[in-house]
């Protein structure tokens, strides 16, 4: 029997798909959500939500920021999320544990207080 952790599970699942179609329309649909959040007067910003070296190098991650990025491409728009990732530990590669929820939290809310100034 062979022994796969869920790791590598996802990894395989990240490798396999395309994930090209559905990114498309969904950074089409994010984009209209923007422009009628902004239209109200609020302010959106974008981060990207670190994910384990194996998975952030995968097929469907790699495609995934090449399209996002390339849908909204304006710097001002991205979060700066800067956290240690060799502190960061997650289950699958994809979903932080809680102790590495709450270090991603803390970094975003202090992106988020140096990006009012």
């Amino acid at each position: 029997m062979t022994f796969t952790s869920h790791a590598d599970r996802a990894l395989q699942q990240f490798e396999a798909q395309d994930p090209t179609d559905t990114v498309q329309f969904n950074a089409k649909r994010i984009g209209e959500l923007i422009r009628a959040v902004e239209q109200r007067g609020a302010r959106v910003l974008l981060f990207e939500l670190p994910y384990s070296e194996s998975i952030e190098r995968s097929r469907y991650a790699a495609t995934t920021r090449e399209i996002v990025r390339a849908a909204f491409p304006d710097s001002k728009r991205w979060l700066a999320v800067e956290v240690n990732r060799s502190e960061l530990r997650w289950a699958d590669g994809v979903h932080l544990d809680e102790r590495s929820a709450v270090i991603v939290a803390q970094a975003m809310e202090y992106a988020l207080a140096s990006a009012r100034k």
